[in-house]
């Protein structure tokens, strides 16, 4: 079975979360896209290879506050639009502006149940409050200084990725 697959008490597969943080300019897009290999702003379902292997990913390069969503929004949305998706890779902003902080996403990432499998944390070197019970982050605070794929092979080690 794959390593990423997580059921919830009736059996039904719950989306795993692959997740970038970090505030505006850190590097989540351009580290999502030398990870992935994404390049258009386009956000939609793609395929990456790791060591367990090859995986369908739902793939967002742009925060999901910088697309206006809230965490019910973006769940609704993935629920609405990509239902049967197994794995999400988003980057969230630590905080910034009018929108919710990213740990209030992924707080709403498991009160929805979703496994919240992997965090990278750019710009920063900790994360207040974030919940209990998950992945302890990886970080990298000197993220503007490193050139991307610096970063996309530190996460590939980290994440299990190829």
């Amino acid at each position: 079975m794959n390593r990423y697959v997580k059921m919830d008490i009736r059996g039904i597969k719950m989306p795993n979360i692959f997740l970038i943080m970090g505030n505006p300019n850190a590097g989540k897009s351009r580290t999502i896209r030398s990870l992935t290999g994404v390049s258009r702003r386009r956000s939609r379902c793609y395929q990456v290879e790791t060591r367990s292997g090859i995986i369908d990913i739902y793939i967002q390069l742009d925060s999901i506050q910088e697309e206006g969503k809230t965490p019910k929004e973006f769940i609704d949305y993935i629920k609405n639009n990509y239902n049967n998706i197994q794995n999400i890779f988003v980057g969230v902003w630590i905080s910034y502006g009018d929108m919710p902080p990213g740990v209030d996403y992924i707080q709403a990432f498991l009160n929805e149940g979703w496994n919240v499998n992997q965090i990278v944390v750019l710009g920063a070197n900790n994360i207040v409050n974030l919940p209990q019970n998950m992945p302890q982050p990886h970080y990298i605070p000197d993220s503007r200084s490193l050139p991307s794929n610096t970063i996309a092979s530190r996460i590939r080690q980290w994440w299990q990725w190829l």
